[in-house]
This record gives C-alpha cells, structure tokens and sequence, in this order.
C-alpha cells in the first residue's frame, strides 16, 4: 500500500528527532535520480554535499546550472558510482577535458554536455589544449 506524498510528510513530523535522522538518511540512501536544471544559483559545495551519500544515483540533470564547476565533476566522479545519465549541458564552467574523464564510472553510458568556448578567447590562452585522445573519447560517450 503506497501512502500519499502528504500523508507521509504530515506523519513524518510526529517521530522523534532521532527516528526522523535515520529515515532521511535512510531514504537519501535510496535516491536514484535528481533534477537540478536550470538552479541558476546553485553551487558546487551544494552539490558536493547531496552527492555525498547517494549511492544508488543512476541519472543527475545539472543543465543550465551555470555556476558549476570541475568541483562538482570530481565529487560525482568521486561518489556516483552507479551513474549511467549525467547531463550538464549549460554548465559553461566545467572542462570537457574533466567532464571526460569521469567516463571512467562503470555505468555510465551517457553524458550531455556544451561545447567548450573558444581556446583562444581576444587573444589569450583561456584552458589547456585538448588531449589528443579527446576526439575518440568523445565520439565513444557520445558527447555533442
């Protein structure tokens, strides 16, 4: 028997502090999947700390969330094991070169990200090169 949203929230309230800990977490150990598109302010210390205990994430939508950074890269790569969708595109402040190697997860099959700005920007050097071996890395995630 499944309860409604607001039944569950409306008994939620009447447990004790410590059951109410342990169910959060409980529950946050249950979470498969997570939409933050288009949270404009969202931050990579924000994401960091959601992503910390969510073992079973298997899709993570950060499109649009322009204030990411590698940070928030590496604490997927780090903790996501299981992820098989990430979509960031929009996040103009991650490196494809970073975005690339957390191809390394085992279940990923899909990443979607935006094309990375111009290597040289008014005559500056605004990142490193790509890596020779980019190209093929990302015909095989099949990244646009």
């Amino acid at each position: 028997m499944d309860l409604p949203y607001e039944v569950l929230v409306y008994l939620f309230k009447y447990l004790p502090k410590s059951d109410r800990k342990a169910a959060s977490e409980t529950c946050r150990s249950c979470i498969e999947y997570i939409n933050f598109t288009d949270c404009y302010n969202l931050k990579d210390d924000a994401v960091k700390e959601v992503v910390k205990g969510l073992r079973r994430l298997r899709q993570l939508q950060l499109r649009g969330c322009n204030q990411l950074t590698d940070e928030t890269l590496a604490a997927i790569g780090a903790h996501c094991t299981k992820l098989q969708f990430l979509d960031v595109q929009g996040c103009r402040n991650m490196s494809p070169e970073l975005a690339c190697s957390i191809g390394s997860l085992p279940t990923l099959h899909t990443v979607l990200m935006s094309k990375p700005g111009p290597y040289i920007d008014n005559g500056k050097k605004n990142r490193a090169p790509a890596p020779a071996f980019l190209p093929s890395l990302m015909r095989k995630l099949r990244l646009h």
